[in-house]
């Protein structure tokens, strides 16, 4: 393999305010942009690029629990970022070889407090797909003040 490609694609499905109640779509579009009649602004994609044969190499000899990130990025005003395990994280769920691909929020903007998302990650050479929905609130128990969950 001489390169991968890591895309993901996140659709907001719903925001929510610091009083726990659910924003409308114009409410999180204006928090967005003031152009937000011109943009779909509840969906968006970034791909990850590892194109070299030493990064490749790398990924190939990682150890177990051993990560790469992608580097933040913005989608729909939010940051994001990719971290990979190419070859398996320490859980009861995973075991020695298996691959773990994880979209991380970094930070949520106010006067967000909570957010759900679908997320769909393609890996293009592998020609592999999956796609999940997730879940974050703001928490003062974690490293980056989010929660996974609700």
């Amino acid at each position: 393999i001489e390169k991968m490609r890591f895309q993901v694609t996140v659709l907001i499905i719903d925001v929510f305010d610091q009083n726990g109640n659910k924003m409308s779509g114009d409410h999180y579009r204006n928090l967005q942009s003031p152009l937000k009649h011109t943009l779909n602004t509840k969906i968006g994609s970034r791909t990850w690029k590892i194109h070299n044969r030493e990064a490749i190499n790398m990924l190939c000899e990682c150890q177990y629990d051993e990560s790469y990130e992608s580097g933040f990025f913005r989608i729909n005003k939010l940051k994001w970022n990719i971290k990979l395990y190419p070859n398996g994280r320490e859980s009861t769920q995973f075991e020695i070889g298996d691959v773990l691909l994880q979209i991380q929020l970094e930070e949520l903007i106010k006067p967000m407090i909570g957010i759900s998302f679908m997320y769909r990650f393609n890996i293009k050479e592998c020609n592999t797909w999956f796609s999940n929905i997730a879940h974050f609130r703001d928490s003062n128990d974690n490293w980056n003040g989010l929660r996974d969950g609700w």
